[in-house]
Formats: C-alpha cells, sequence, structure tokens
C-alpha cells in the first residue's frame, strides 16, 4: 500500500532497544534534550487521558543542535526528515490540514526545513507540539 506522502512517514524499523542504543543513548545525559524527546511520545498518551496537548518551543543560537534535535524527536514515530514540516506561512494551511491528519501525533516544524538558512541568525525557533 503507497498511501499519501504523510502517511508514508510512519515506519516501523529495527527493535526499541536498536533505537534506545542508537537515539536516545545520544541524549540520555542532557535534560534539555530527554524532555523534547519525551514529549514526543507523550502526545499520544495526553489524548489518551483526554488532556490538552502541550507545545515545546527549542530555541538557540545557530548551529547549536535544534534541528538535530528535532530529527531525534521524529524518529519516534518514523523517517525524521520526511516527518518534519515546515512552518512556511505560505503553507499555513498545509500545516493546519497536517495537524488535523496527525490527531494526536506530534506536529514536529522546522522553519527551515525548506528555506536556505542565514548563517548569521542567531535567534532560531524550532517546535514540537501536539
Amino acid at each position: 500500500m503507497r498511501g499519501t506522502a504523510t502517511t508514508r512517514v510512519f515506519r516501523v524499523k529495527g527493535t526499541v532497544g536498536s533505537w534506545i542504543g542508537n537515539v536516545f543513548n545520544l541524549v540520555k545525559d542532557h535534560p534539555k534534550a530527554v524532555f523534547p524527546l519525551f514529549v514526543s511520545f507523550a502526545s499520544v498518551i495526553l489524548d489518551e487521558f483526554d488532556r490538552k496537548p502541550i507545545v515545546v518551543d527549542v530555541s538557540g543560537e545557530s548551529s547549536s543542535g535544534k534541528s538535530g534535535l528535532l530529527l531525534l524527536c521524529a524518529s519516534v514515530w518514523g523517517s525524521p526528515k520526511e516527518y518534519i514540516g515546515s512552518f512556511n506561512l505560505t503553507f499555513i494551511v498545509a500545516v493546519e490540514r497536517r495537524s488535523a491528519f496527525l490527531n494526536s501525533y506530534p506536529q514536529i516544524l522546522d522553519p527551515f526545513k525548506w528555506s536556505k538558512r542565514h548563517p548569521n541568525d542567531s535567534n532560531d525557533d524550532l517546535s514540537i507540539c501536539e
């Protein structure tokens, strides 16, 4: 079954043990990285308990690992590079529709996914939200 571009990003590959070894162990000693990673898991759990969604905004200096952190968070659900969306305002309707489709799965957005990064941009913001 082929599915849409959005449904194809959800993949099962490897094992929980290999994900822990290859992903979680990279950040387990860094609380600022572990929190967004746990939020990626928590989004579906919050929905099961009829709790409101949360938004996590990751911001910092350029080249400080924000996009890499989003890739880790997206790896929970499938193909990270395909899972992450963009904040590009020309696609705002698409972002809203994608959020509706994802339901309780996290909406992970990188404002630079489809744009060229400015090397001197010192206030980059990235978000993971339900």
